[in-house]
């Protein structure tokens, strides 16, 4: 995407540029293609690191607040880009919306499918957030399953730190909701499908979780069959 972006710069701005619209929000068909091309766009030219031109493109849509699609789009780009205003723009988003569950759901999903490295710890301090619980299903599948199913550079990160935050959501989540806590380690079932080292970083955890006493059935069906062979 990068290599793409770097070739086609000029013409990705020109894309965004004609897919504009200052008009009133509308669900219409042509206005949602239009938004959604030029929010393609925007995603391919924040590809591109130390561009301020970009930069300042990406706030300045996320500033205007025209509606819900652009706003969530531009915050994506900026924080999977790493862009310095990152973090301002969370904070932002955050004071806006603390009090719309649905969308602060999305506040973190983009967290946790950022680019950004060693995202395993900033994940577990997303868990700390008071605005997070493993109580509400909605809020595990924005954080957790979001960084399990929807970011595997950084949870199949090489020192298994991801296979480690996995598995000890899937204890600890257990007890209460042990159909999540199944699905989501359901990642970790394919562990054979990957890289020997990859593997048995995998196997690792999951034999941990076979090894503790008082699984739920679900779990228990999911570990067993994981390691069976």
């Amino acid at each position: 995407m990068r290599r793409i972006a770097e070739a086609l710069r000029q013409e990705f701005f020109r894309v965004y540029e004609a897919n504009c619209d200052i008009g009133p929000f509308s669900y219409e068909h042509d206005a949602m293609a239009r938004r959604a091309l030029k929010n393609l766009a925007l995603r391919y030219l924040s590809m591109l690191e130390g561009d301020a031109e970009v930069e300042a493109l990406v706030r300045t849509q996320y500033e205007t607040q025209q509606n819900m699609t652009d706003v969530s789009a531009a915050l994506s780009c900026c924080v999977h880009a790493g862009m310095p205003s990152a973090s301002g723009l969370l904070a932002d988003f955050e004071q806006r919306w603390k009090e719309h569950p649905l969308v602060m759901d999305k506040w973190f999903s983009i967290q946790a499918t950022s680019r950004q490295a060693n995202l395993v710890p900033h994940i577990r301090e997303l868990m700390q957030h008071p605005g997070f619980t493993l109580r509400n299903p909605n809020r595990v599948r924005a954080l957790i399953g979001a960084f399990v199913s929807g970011n595997p550079a950084r949870f199949h990160t090489a020192d298994g730190s991801g296979y480690r935050l996995l598995a000890d959501v899937v204890l600890e989540l257990d007890g209460t909701n042990p159909q999540i806590a199944s699905r989501l380690l359901r990642t970790m079932s394919r562990w054979r499908r990957y890289d020997d080292d990859r593997s048995l970083l995998m196997r690792a955890q999951l034999q941990r979780i076979s090894e503790t006493e008082g699984l739920s059935k679900d779990v228990l069906e999911i570990v067993s069959k994981s390691l069976e062979g």
